[in-house]
């Protein structure tokens, strides 16, 4: 039963009005939405997100009780805090918040305009919206962990002769690397999705559909697994012919197939038994409806809390306007960080560190020997007005050339807190790179609160300026303790830089 104009046909024209708004309020949050869904395989599957949501809700029109339509003027303060979050990751350019908001707040206003009760029959459809934000990247660390701690669990219950260095696995006939493409987060993500789908679509009690989603998320992660310890064994069999280079990929998708097939087959097992306990349980006594009314007839505050939200989003586009602003925001740094520029390339390296951070407003690097161990200075100077200061896509090191073999925090000195990331490369040289951002005379090592403070001081102040910090110790194959001049070097290090820092903001 399609749902008819009634009386209130202002109710129309202000959902229209505020549907605009949302669209040209969340311009960024959706067009970098689109372009990730684009670019990463991983997210192709958002596009036909919400193209399933519109179909499951038309599939359901004739169940969904139109005419007890009402305005919701209670998550006004809901819809004003997705608003508040979207203009917080606008300002630091934080792709997540502006996803978050965007497509919670159309959650949300879709419930604001209909009603509880229109709402509780669309609970799945407005659920499935949130499958449109392009988040799960995040866990490939933790799933390449995963994949390597356990398929090495299973090459030495198999009895293979196995070594584990990070995320390099080498047997006798040759070395593996758990890259990024073996996390299986691309099948981990379209596993939960369709999972969910098939969990509404198919079965009715609560507990089968969240005992199914629950296995949807499992399963691919033991089958990943599997997999990795499956393309080694294959190599270790074929003394490396087979297995290698493009076929362990193909290997994958035939069996990521395969497991997708059982998953749905499992499901269907699970459906069939709870078919046949619903079919012994009597049916519930029909109950008449008592909902009367043409839609939003006798809502006096419609109008009031349509007009509250226009003005939401006004408010909110000019404060979008005022943060697109250029700032003037040029520094000038003292002579230290132009000692380390003209004298980065004092030495050659034994090994090549290349930092990542094409976004910096300024890249100084500068290397020495202490106690016979290399040690390289690095300083990347960043401005908000150019961009930003903390980025995912900045790297300390090239990931195609050094895997993370641990991480860690060690405080140098009073307040002196680090990160510090152990890596290895191919070759079985190692390095650990000291690394804290400073942002306006500030150190952190987390990069989440390094990010919420750059952004509170964009909308505080209009602009801010930071630099990422690191120090490589570059080692013969093996991890050590800093020696004392080792940490005096670097405490030394972050107190010049400090100082020159200073000195650009006088």
């Amino acid at each position: 039963m399609p749902l008819r104009l009634g009386s209130n046909k202002w109710i129309y024209v202000l959902a229209a009005l505020i549907s605009i708004l949302w669209v040209v309020f969340t311009w960024k949050g959706l067009t970098t939405a689109i372009e990730i869904w684009y670019i990463s395989e991983i997210f192709n599957h958002c596009f036909i997100v919400l193209p399933a949501c519109l179909y499951l809700v038309w599939e359901k029109r004739k169940e969904i009780p139109w005419h007890c339509a009402r305005i919701e003027w209670w998550l006004l303060p809901v819809i004003l805090m997705q608003l508040l979050l979207y203009l917080f990751g606008y300002a630091g350019d934080i792709n997540l918040f502006m996803h978050v908001a965007t497509f919670s707040m159309l959650l949300t206003i879709t419930w604001f305009l209909l009603g509880n009760i229109v709402a509780k029959h669309m609970v799945f459809p407005l659920f499935f919206i949130l499958f449109s934000i392009p988040v799960g990247e995040e866990l490939v660390p933790y799933l390449q962990e995963i994949a390597a701690d356990f398929s090495v669990m299973l090459l030495e219950a198999s009895g293979v002769p196995v070594f584990k260095n990070g995320l390099y696995i080498e047997i006798p006939e040759g070395k593996f690397l758990v890259a990024e493409a073996c996390s299986g987060i691309s099948f981990l993500i379209a596993s939960i999705v369709l999972g969910n789908l098939y969990a509404y679509l198919n079965l009715k009690r609560l507990k089968t559909r969240l005992l199914f989603v629950a296995l949807s998320i499992v399963f691919p992660v033991v089958a990943n697994v599997i997999r990795v310890y499956g393309i080694i064994m294959i190599g270790h069999l074929s003394d490396m012919e087979h297995a290698v280079g493009a076929d362990h990929l193909i290997y994958g998708w035939f069996f990521f197939a395969f497991v997708l097939v059982v998953l749905f087959l499992i499901g269907e097992a699970i459906r069939k038994v709870e078919l046949k306990k619903l079919s012994k349980l009597p049916d519930p006594p029909s109950k008449p409806s008592t909902l009367q009314g043409s839609p939003y007839s006798g809502s006096s505050l419609g109008p009031t809390s349509c007009v509250l939200l226009i003005l939401f989003f006004a408010s909110g586009l000019i404060k979008i306007h005022s943060l697109d602003e250029p700032q003037n925001n040029a520094k000038h740094y003292s002579s230290y960080m132009f000692e380390m520029n003209q004298t980065k390339h004092n030495g050659r390296s034994r090994v090549l560190w290349e930092p990542d951070y094409d976004k910096a407003m300024a890249k100084y690097q500068q290397s020495y020997m202490l106690n016979g161990t290399e040690v390289v200075n690095y300083v990347a100077l960043f401005s908000t007005s150019d961009g930003e200061i903390v980025r995912n896509q900045d790297r300390l090191y090239n990931q195609e050339r050094w895997t993370i073999a641990s991480k860690r925090s060690v405080q140098l000195h009073d307040g002196l807190l680090f990160n510090v990331d152990n890596v290895v490369s191919v070759t079985n040289a190692s390095m650990e790179i000291y690394s804290a951002y400073l942002i306006d005379n500030r150190l952190f090592t987390s990069k989440a609160k390094a990010k919420l403070y750059e952004t509170w001081a964009k909308l505080k102040n209009g602009s801010a300026s930071g630099a990422l910090l690191a120090v490589a110790v570059i080692r013969d194959g093996k991890q050590g303790e800093l020696s004392d001049e080792q940490k005096e070097h670097i405490i030394n290090f972050v107190d010049k830089v400090q100082e020159a820092m200073k000195d650009g903001k006088s």
